[in-house]
């Protein structure tokens, strides 16, 4: 099940190859958009990757986001309001 894939993902977001890395955030943007269990978590996690220092690492968890959250597919302003607050809503405890 892609349930049971979420966690992995996540641990593999600290991985040190770049190609584990970008295959994560592909599943975890994949399962967010679906509303998998446990996703927005993975999108937690992934966010302080915006502030990596590898190049190819920042731009995929970039594009991520920039794909989620502001893409013009978006246009509805109170339902991105909400998935972004949802997102943020305890960042801090997920670095």
């Amino acid at each position: 099940k892609i349930e049971d894939a979420v966690p992995v993902a996540c641990e593999l977001l600290a991985s040190k190859t770049v190609t584990d890395v970008a295959e994560s955030i592909a599943l975890l943007l994949t399962a967010s958009r679906f509303r998998v269990e446990n996703a927005v978590a993975g999108m937690r996690r992934m966010l302080p990757l915006v502030w990596s220092k590898e190049a190819a690492v920042k731009d995929v968890a970039l594009d991520a986001f920039r794909t989620l959250y502001m893409t013009p597919a978006a246009d509805d302003v109170a339902a991105l309001h909400h998935e972004l607050t949802q997102l943020l809503g305890d960042a801090h405890t997920a670095a």
